[in-house]
């Protein structure tokens, strides 16, 4: 039997062909417009881009430029040269004398006003070293003469041993500015330690020579706060770093320390376009002072996010209007096609024999044509029904009853009485029992009395009969068990032969067609509300687990045989019970077959279905068990 083809119905493909059309006309406007943005506000969105790197970038210089302004007021103060002249004269002569200068207690006061004066010329609580933050650039300013006194000033108070420990640090960068990293050519050097920044800058004096040298104390976090805007693209860089190439401060991708030379040697002095990896970007280049750069850089593609946050309210309103019009095109296309939808119903209840279905008469002219007709057809129908179906049940009906008349089983019956008389007499004990049972097995499926069910024992008793003649055409090649878990199960009412059918169809087409011994097991148990009789045999088995009704072959009168007693039982059960209960199929080619019918456990007396707790049964209990084989 061919599959039936999936098919589209007529409102689904008008709702999806409007919903199309409305939903691509809005995109079509949508890229127009997004286009026409681009177009005009991309260039201002660039010119922005480059304001903000060249104002983030300025705004560094002027932080830097407090240090440079620092340099230039201690050499305007005559009293800061002086001081740093004297000391560095008592310097010279200590080391040509080799004698060690003795401080007095008036050079003691004399320094204590310089350093004063030092603070005061510094300056470090000037808006220009904080520009109205919380957080200054340089928080310490130490100033070493070349006889190594030093003049101190600091952003916040320090308790004593606090002040110390910052001076030793400071005092440590000094040394290794004087021995190390000081060459003819510096007069700078910044040295990392953990979260400070250390500049080390020479101080001359008017010829040029130097007198002392500044420690400035940078606080790492000042360059991360003043940068703060920039993370707010992503991707974006800024490094900070001097002239020999070495990194300050920043926060970069990772293609660009693999470049810093190449920003170091670009001297643009405007904002410029470049590849970092496979990223454009648009970076900006400038000296800070204090022989500092900084370059900063932004993806190209956020003039693509600034636009969007620039047109997303409109893009907002497109998508509303957009789901505003395809509810609106879904409500009204569900209301226009609702008569197909009840057409449809009715012909599928015309399909389960509801001949009296009828349709409204509706407005719309083409609507009331098919309600018209549709209603015309059904009552045709009914009316060949009654008049024609009807009396070719009737007819069928007497067929059937002159054919079992001529069958006469009232003489097939006296005629299988007299040979198994006469084997009685003959003491023929076993050929006896074969006609018994072949005569009770023949009037199980002959009468039928006045209902289709009978009791589960007079059903094991049919299953019985069988299975004994079967066992004296196969001998020891078949053996088979009946169990029942419960006695009382046995006063239930089942389908007549639905047991008797599956297990012959065991015996048949299970155990016949196996070269080597089989065996048949019948087991009947409650689970739950339920009552599952399983017929286990370990014959040819059917290759597929579940599908009922199983699809007869086009040929082959066996396997046709074979698939039509399952697929009757299972139709008999489901007429009686409902769609609930059937056959269930365990099977694998070649290693056997389970045929499980699942009925309603129903009262005994009263033949009504009732509810129990589950009772798992086990199998191989307690209950009635017959089991027998061939040549006992």
């Amino acid at each position: 039997m061919a599959k039936r083809q999936k098919r589209t119905s007529l409102r689904t493909k008008m709702i999806s062909i409007n919903l199309g059309i409305t939903v691509s006309a809005l995109i079509l406007c949508g890229a127009i417009f997004a286009v026409s943005v681009w177009m005009i506000m991309g260039k201002y969105i660039d010119h922005d881009i480059d304001f903000f790197l060249t104002e983030t970038s300025h705004n560094m210089t002027d932080k830097i430029e407090y240090l440079e302004q620092v340099v230039l007021k201690l050499r305007d103060s005559d009293e800061i040269m002086g001081y740093l002249e004297k000391d560095s004269y008592a310097s010279e002569k200590a080391s040509a004398d080799e004698t060690p200068v003795e401080e007095t207690p008036g050079d003691e006061a004399a320094g204590q006003d310089v350093e004063r004066t030092f603070g005061k010329v510094v300056d470090i609580s000037s808006q220009k070293n904080t520009n109205g933050a919380n957080l200054p650039i340089v928080d310490e300013i130490y100033l070493f003469s070349e006889n190594q006194t030093v003049l101190r000033t600091s952003y916040y108070s320090m308790i004593y041993s606090e002040a110390e420990s910052r001076l030793q640090a400071a005092g440590g960068v000094y040394e290794r500015f004087a021995k190390k990293l000081r060459s003819p050519a510096d007069d700078y050097a910044y040295v990392t330690v953990e979260d400070r920044i250390y500049l080390a800058f020479l101080l001359n004096d008017a010829n040029m020579n130097p007198v002392g040298t500044l420690i400035y104390v940078i606080q790492k976090d000042s360059f991360y706060m003043m940068m703060e805007d920039v993370h707010q693209y992503e991707n974006s860089f800024w490094v900070v770093y001097d002239r020999k190439g070495n990194q300050i401060a920043g926060e970069q991708g990772p293609a660009v320390p693999e470049i810093l030379s190449d920003f170091q040697n670009t001297w643009n002095y405007v904002p410029y376009r470049t590849m970092l990896g496979s990223r454009a970007y648009r970076v900006y280049s400038e000296e800070l002072g204090m022989n500092l750069r900084m370059t900063v850089g932004i993806p190209e593609n956020q003039t693509f996010a600034l636009m969007f946050d620039s047109v997303k309210l409109y893009v907002g309103i497109i998508l509303l209007i957009t789901l505003a019009a395809a509810a609106l095109f879904f409500f009204i296309i569900y209301r226009l096609t609702r008569p197909l939808k009840e057409v449809t119903r009715n012909l599928q209840l015309v399909q389960e024999g509801k001949f009296d279905t009828k349709l409204p008469e509706y407005k719309a002219e083409e609507f009331y044509e098919i309600s018209r007709t549709f209603n015309d057809m059904t009552s045709y129908v009914s009316h060949l029904i009654s008049q024609v179906y009807e009396k070719q049940l009737s007819i069928r009906e007497m067929e059937l009853k002159f054919l079992q008349s001529q069958m006469n089983p009232h003489f097939m019956f006296n005629v299988l009485n007299t040979i198994a008389l006469q084997a009685k007499m003959d003491r023929n004990e076993e050929l006896f029992q074969m006609i018994t049972s072949f005569s009770q097995l023949i009037q199980a499926k002959i009468y039928r009395k006045d209902t289709e069910k009978v009791q589960m024992k007079q059903e094991l008793e049919y299953v019985q009969y069988y299975l004994y003649l079967q066992s004296f055409r196969y001998g020891e090649r078949l053996r088979y068990e009946i169990q029942v878990s419960d006695e009382k199960l046995t006063e239930m009412f089942i389908p007549k032969l639905c047991i008797q059918l599956i297990v012959e169809n065991a015996v048949v087409h299970g155990i016949e067609p196996k070269a080597e011994n089989g065996f048949v097991r019948v087991e009947i148990y409650q689970n739950g509300n339920e009552i599952w009789i399983d017929t286990t045999d370990n014959g040819m088995g059917f290759g597929q687990d579940g599908g009922i009704p199983l699809p007869l072959p086009e040929t082959g009168r066996e396997a046709g045989h074979n698939r039509v007693g399952l697929n009757n039982v299972h139709h008999i059960i489901q007429l009686m019970y409902g769609e609930n209960y059937g056959i269930e199929i365990f099977s694998e080619k070649g290693l056997g077959s389970r045929i499980r019918i699942r009925i309603p456990y129903e009262n005994p007396e009263s033949g009504e279905r009732i509810d129990r707790k589950r009772e798992n049964c086990e199998e191989g209990g307690n209950g009635h068990d017959v089991s027998g084989n061939a040549g006992r």
